[in-house]
């Protein structure tokens, strides 16, 4: 009954939830649907002649971009595809078994992968899936599994990581120093982890337009290319701490808003011709990829070849039967 406006349900501890529910929601809200909290629920023990088959979900919301499903112990063993477009993916306490794991880390747009306290799970499985498909992952979390592999392993298999186990390796170490510079040379030398939330009173006549504060930084050096083609998650990844400052924008076309921005780069490339409204500086990271199309999430050169070393074909290059032996 929604009629296509749901863009953010959250069902997290309603046991009674099951899987014709979810259909109900997806297929209703259709593709305005981008995060679906389902934490805790869709645990009823269903007849099989009435279940409504998990891909039959997923399907018709195929545009969900941050999923949830932690604790959802009855629904992933009949989970045969996840939404092509997830970006993050939380799967905590969940029996997540082999066939699922190869089909997580097949997902090519995924950057951010929390599957904590899984039981099925075993480091040496994602070292597995990781050579084979070499995931482009900023973040994964993946405490409380069977730790059969040393974690630097891990690490060398997914090159792209910022963050592991809730901890900034030494790649993301270094770009969230880059990202810190960037943001100083946007503010004119001042360190943005120091300057405090400066938001526009929403005056139009003193809040500067959007078009000329991305003009006023078009033209950049070579050196600063970067910024305006790079989404700063590429950076920050999904932290909000306070090296995460940054100049926020609205896009209210798309309605990211409220408590949700995008980045410099996003506002100036993915939203060019949109509504876009500067708000001011604050901590977190941009959410063009989850509530949008992003198209600044390309990594360079440099960085393409670190998350390709193992030089191995991606999911679709490599046949099903590799895994069944």
């Amino acid at each position: 009954s929604s009629g296509g406006r749901l863009r953010h349900v959250n069902v997290s501890g309603l046991s009674t939830v099951t899987d014709a529910d979810l259909l109900t929601v997806a297929t209703t809200s259709g593709p305005r649907l981008k995060v679906l909290e389902a934490s805790s629920s869709l645990s009823m023990i269903i007849p099989r002649d009435q279940i409504v088959p998990a891909r039959e979900a997923f399907s018709a919301a195929s545009n969900i971009s941050e999923l949830d499903l932690s604790g959802c112990k009855s629904f992933l063993d009949r989970i045969y595809s996840f939404p092509s477009d997830v970006v993050s993916l939380r799967l905590d306490l969940s029996p997540v078994q082999e066939l699922a794991l190869m089909k997580i880390f097949r997902l090519k747009k995924l950057l951010k992968l929390s599957i904590v306290g899984c039981p099925e799970v075993s480091t040496s499985s994602i070292c597995l899936y990781a050579k084979v498909f070499s995931p482009v992952l900023l973040e994964l979390d993946a405490r409380e599994v069977e730790v059969d592999t040393p974690w630097d392993e891990v690490q060398e298999k997914i090159p792209s990581l910022l963050r592991l186990n809730k901890r900034r390796t030494a790649r993301g170490t270094k770009m969230i120093a880059e990202h810190v510079r960037i943001e100083r040379w946007r503010n004119g030398g001042r360190d943005p982890r120091k300057t405090g939330k400066r938001k526009y009173d929403g005056n139009k006549s003193t809040a500067p337009s959007p078009a000329s504060t991305l003009a006023a930084s078009s033209n950049v050096g070579d050196a600063e290319t970067n910024i305006q083609s790079c989404c700063s998650i590429l950076r920050t990844g999904f932290c909000t701490d306070t090296d995460t400052e940054q100049e926020m924008f609205a896009c209210r076309t798309c309605r990211i808003e409220a408590k949700r921005f995008v980045c410099f780069a996003c506002a100036s490339k993915c939203h060019k011709g949109h509504d876009v409204v500067p708000v001011g500086f604050g901590c977190g990271y941009c959410d063009c990829s989850i509530l949008s199309k992003c198209d600044c999430l390309q990594l360079d050169e440099e960085e393409k070849e670190d998350a390709n070393a193992n030089n191995v074909p991606r999911g679709s290059d490599v046949p099903l039967f590799a895994f069944l032996t």
